[in-house]
């Protein structure tokens, strides 16, 4: 999968893994609303049209052209790069427990494994904001 016509770099294979597929798309979690020996589709397509790969051996492959910057691989694994569009963080993390002394807004997704697609806040340089996420079995 490219982003535009692109192809060939490093920089292009890890658009391949998250690349915008069009004008969006309910994101899905992998094998969500697939019946029963039906096939399932290629990839999770989130709400902002970035499509990622439901097979976990092609994400891995995808990702293995980032660098890997976990601090807890056991549960939380970050790979660092850049695609066309700039810096890239892709976070993939277990599902962890609400914690009862945290007061921002809930969010469903931390209770189940997921994965996240960071940018930096002023295209090139700030912190990291995620700006895509969707449910996601642990590949690791």
């Amino acid at each position: 999968m490219r982003h535009g016509d692109e192809a060939g770099s490093a920089g292009q294979a890890v658009t391949k893994m998250v690349a915008d597929a069009g004008s969006g798309g309910a994101g899905k979690a992998a094998g969500e609303g697939v019946a029963k020996g039906a096939e399932q589709a290629a990839y999770v397509v989130t709400p902002s049209g970035v499509a990622i790969p439901t097979n976990a051996a092609e994400l891995k492959s995808n990702l293995s052209v980032l660098k890997e910057a976990s601090t807890n691989p056991a549960s939380s694994r970050k790979f660092v790069g850049a695609d066309s569009q700039g810096p890239l963080r892709v976070r993939i993390e277990k599902g962890h427990p609400a914690d009862p002394n945290f007061t921002g807004k809930p969010d469903p997704l931390h209770t189940v494994d997921h994965l996240h697609v960071d940018r930096r806040a002023n295209g090139t340089s700030g912190p990291w904001s995620s700006t895509e996420k969707t449910s996601y079995g642990w590949p690791f």
